[in-house]
């Protein structure tokens, strides 16, 4: 035929710029997603190495090779300890520090897991193994942070297994025993009450709570703190913690103290107890001495307590005015051992500090601050001021 038509080769500028742009498009998509996908890949990997290493140092355990039965220590044991495949690798590179951390507490057994590798991932805070996940991955991890100093569930013993041997134990520096320990159990009790107090605040059949057993604080679940969470405190440095009748509440912190309110009154040289009522100038006199409570960081003259502020209150309560009928029901741990849960319990008002002129006190069957006079009289329950530092931490289950 004489009237071929040219066939067109090649691309035109626009269509190659076009081109250009698409694929510039689909890479600003796919490399973000991609790269997610070898981080996230690599975590998980990190986990399963962790998971791998702790699963040998349970072997090792329950085969008897490890002594660990002293229940107030906490064991570290190297990784190079155990026997696992690639067990000083992780997805990152090798090793600089890793343990798995066991402890006993008289019929089983705990483990957590730490570590930081060469290119500074890791594991910075000790986490339960049975929990571990890869948003527990951190890096830039500082080198030599990744140390065996640190007890776990209140015990003040640390015991490194010797990398020579992986048989003999290296004492660590031994941990002062917390001032304040995290409360195993809440405290609680039945409400008796047919009107005011508990049972308005709905601890009754058929009421809002939907049953008559108050349960006073909260159980600690967070590192950071919260009002009300429950701690026993070795405030006369005996050694032991009892829930009973060193049951503390946390309130708020000032500087690099915790402000902790007791659960029960004091009553001066009678020690502790919910009997007695006393006017406000007397109150000194009631609150515990540093003989008494000497386990305290803050002392007051000669008194190792404090009476409550009403800021520290509207604090703990989330609330600007508790000077309302049911303002401390959701923090009826100020109530405890009061007329809040029994005409038979403790006394029905205790005091908080003065403001100005003005006295104001916790008035347990309306469950809210009153402004009272000079004539009224009260109970005295001391608040005490612990170090952080000084405070069982709490550890993620």
């Amino acid at each position: 035929m004489n009237n071929i038509k040219n066939i067109k080769n090649g691309f035109t500028l626009i269509e190659l710029l076009a081109v250009i742009i698409i694929l510039g498009i689909l890479m600003i998509i796919a490399v973000p997603s991609v790269t997610s996908y070898i981080s996230d890949t690599r975590k998980a990997a990190y986990i399963d190495t962790a998971k791998n290493i702790i699963s040998g140092a349970r072997n090792l355990v329950n085969e008897g090779e490890l002594d660990m039965f002293n229940t107030n220590a906490t064991y570290y044991i190297p990784i190079s300890c155990i026997n696992s495949e690639n067990s000083n690798k992780s997805p990152y590179g090798e090793f600089d520090k890793a343990y798995v951390i066991v402890t006993f507490n008289g019929n089983g057994y705990n483990y957590y897991w730490v570590s930081r590798d060469e290119t500074g991932q890791g594991v910075k805070q000790a986490k339960l193994s049975d929990k571990l996940v890869e948003d527990d991955i951190e890096s830039d991890i500082e080198e030599g942070l990744i140390k065996p100093d640190s007890a776990l569930e209140g015990k003040n013993e640390i015991k490194i297994l010797d990398e020579k041997d992986c048989k003999t134990y290296i004492d660590g520096d031994e941990v002062p025993k917390y001032k304040c320990i995290i409360a195993t159990t809440l405290n609680t009790k039945t409400c008796e009450l047919t009107s005011g107090g508990c049972y308005a605040s709905g601890y009754r059949e058929g009421g809002p709570k939907g049953t008559k057993t108050i349960t006073f604080g909260k159980k600690v679940d967070s590192t950071t703190l919260t009002p009300g969470f429950a701690y026993d405190c070795d405030v006369n440095g005996d050694g032991s913690y009892n829930s009973n009748t060193e049951r503390f509440y946390y309130i708020t912190t000032i500087e690099d103290k915790a402000v902790l309110f007791s659960s029960h009154n004091f009553e001066g040289s009678n020690g502790q107890q919910d009997v007695n009522i006393f006017p406000y100038n007397d109150f000194e006199d009631k609150l515990p001495t540093v003989e008494q409570w000497g386990n305290v960081d803050s002392t007051f003259e000669d008194k190792a307590g404090r009476l409550l502020t009403l800021n520290e209150i509207k604090t703990a309560c989330n609330k600007t005015n508790v000077t309302v009928d049911g303002a401390l029901d959701d923090c009826n741990f100020f109530l405890e051992n009061t007329k809040y849960e029994s005409n038979n319990s403790g006394r029905t008002a205790i005091w908080i500090k003065k403001e100005g002129s003005s006295l104001y006190r916790i008035q347990s069957n309306t469950r809210r601050i009153t402004s009272v006079n000079n004539s009224s009289t009260s109970g005295v329950r001391p608040a005490i001021e612990i170090s952080l530092d000084s405070i069982e931490p709490y550890i993620s289950q």
